[in-house]
């Protein structure tokens, strides 16, 4: 076998991916082959070969597989596939909520605006709906934790490192709209793609990651890892995210399900998606967001969409 640099922007273990779905490669030093299954499809690697076999169906890439010292290296490429192609099975209803923001500073305070006179900052309004919204879910049976409980500062990537490592079958992250258009409202659900999908997505993503990026602590090589993670479980998150809006009413002014690339997002090993519950900007929903029993509508909507989501996956 031919010796290759493993770089750490091209090359991710193996194991760092099918880990956290419990599944375990297998490597066959005589026949140079590497074998794992996920109780639908059979997968087969060799180490000689740029060659995947996934049921009898061959996969080509550019750069070959690698085994360093028993350690399995699959190009980017390769696991990003591969990812795509894994199921993601519920074994605990368990939910993990990240309201928005938090602590001083622009990155912390998020959006603000006034309203009768006082300064309304996002990080008050994330927290109050996030708490709502978990209260919802564990009156009907769900474990859920939360990036934080109050006003402090949390660092992006410690904001889904518990999730990643806890085994949280999804995470929703909470955040308060604002726009330079007075007149728009109303509650947008957004799932992980590498690039936007209009306009205002990408406005909306560039405006959360600018305010995330003082608070960004991730190197390289976590990076790649979390683009495969989220490439795996991007069909997912978009059908979380389509049977959350689906049970948001259009007189609350659903606003739809739009895709783009938010960084809080992108560091997800599971499922997830990002809700702007209502724009600052706007003084109806402004209105609303300070309001319980607003509150307490919208998160049981959202929280039926969630339930919709576990009813229609696949439990062990």
């Amino acid at each position: 076998m031919p010796s290759i640099q493993i770089n750490d922007n091209e090359y991710v273990k193996l194991s760092s991916f099918l880990e956290p779905l419990s599944i375990k490669p297998v490597y066959n030093r005589v026949l140079h082959k590497i074998s794992f299954n996920n109780s639908k499809d059979i997968f087969i690697l060799s180490p000689i070969s740029d060659a995947v076999a996934i049921d009898g169906n061959v996969l080509m890439f550019e750069k070959p597989l690698v085994v360093n010292k028993g350690v399995i290296y699959v190009s980017r490429a390769a696991a990003i596939s591969l990812a795509t192609k894994l199921p993601y099975t519920i074994k605990k209803r368990t939910v993990m909520i990240d309201p928005g923001h938090g602590g001083s500073g622009d990155d912390g305070l998020g959006a603000k605006a006034e309203f009768n006179d006082k300064t309304i900052y996002e990080k008050n309004i994330t927290l109050s709906f996030a708490k709502k919204l978990g209260e919802l879910l564990q009156n009907n049976g769900y474990i859920v934790s939360y990036t934080r409980t109050n006003d402090k500062k949390i660092p992006l990537a410690e904001r889904t490192s518990t999730a990643n490592n806890d085994g949280t079958n999804i995470f929703i992250s909470i955040h308060a709209n604002s726009s330079i258009d007075p007149m728009a409202r109303g509650a947008d659900v957004f799932y992980m793609s590498e690039e936007a999908e209009d306009a205002y997505a990408e406005i909306v993503a560039k405006k959360e990651n600018t305010l995330l990026a003082n608070n960004k602590n991730r190197k390289d090589v976590d990076s790649v890892l979390s683009s495969i993670m989220t490439s795996g479980h991007i069909k997912e998150s978009a059908r979380l995210a389509y049977n959350i809006s689906s049970r948001i009413p259009v007189k609350m002014v659903n606003r739809g399900v739009k895709k783009a690339p938010f960084a809080v997002l992108h560091s997800a090993y599971m499922p997830s998606v990002l809700i702007e519950v209502g724009f600052m900007s706007n003084t109806n929903d402004l209105s609303d967001m300070l309001n319980e029993e607003w509150i307490e509508k919208m998160a049981k909507n959202i929280s039926k969409g969630i339930n919709l989501y576990f009813i229609n996956s696949k439990e062990e």
